[in-house]
């Protein structure tokens, strides 16, 4: 039996996101979203949402296609754990949009958001050049060091709106238009 991170190097290796390994923490990741902001948790209506965070703003995808299986709302100027001046996107989706993802971008320095993730969380569970991953059960932090953003996802949900929109994708014509059959008569 190989060892996890022989594992998570392998699949790594092959090409896999790191979220694909097998993934363990010590911190009790269930109650990650409510308790790192607000009385947010996963699940929860997006009218119920709307009513507690009037002030957030949607955010529109894909050009307000309508066919986009997520929407999104962003507060400014927010606390994040230890951090002031955040911006937070909370994303929603299904029939009766219910809040799947928080993306928690923070203007500070990249080590000091590590290591109040490390300190919450325990020693990331899979990293690559690109991200760090904290997972547990249905709930993933992400952590993108370049760019500076932490994503917290409900894993199922998250896999849901990845069908989805890959299945968008699909439908999306590849290469140049085609040009309609000429009648061989000039114009």
């Amino acid at each position: 039996m190989q060892s996890t991170s022989r594992r998570q190097s392998w699949l790594l290796s092959l090409g896999f996101l790191p979220a694909c390994a097998t993934l363990l923490v010590t911190y009790p990741m269930h109650t990650a979203l409510a308790s790192l902001w607000g009385d947010t948790d996963f699940g929860m209506p997006l009218a119920a949402f709307r009513s507690a965070y009037p002030t957030a703003k949607p955010v529109t995808a894909n050009g307000g296609d309508a066919t986009v299986p997520f929407v999104s709302y962003r507060l400014t100027d927010q606390v994040f754990g230890d951090f002031k001046g955040c911006e937070l996107e909370f994303s929603f989706t299904g029939a009766d949009p219910q809040l799947y993802r928080l993306q928690v971008h923070c203007p500070s320095d990249a080590e000091a958001v590590h290591r109040y993730l490390t300190s919450r969380y325990g020693n990331p569970t899979a990293v690559n050049q690109a991200m760090l991953v904290w997972r547990k059960q249905a709930i993933e932090v992400t952590f993108a060091p370049k760019s500076g953003v932490v994503t917290i996802s409900d894993a199922e949900r998250s896999k849901a709106v990845a069908a989805a929109l890959m299945q968008m994708l699909r439908q999306v014509p590849v290469g140049p238009p085609k040009q309609p059959a000429s009648s061989g008569q000039p114009h």
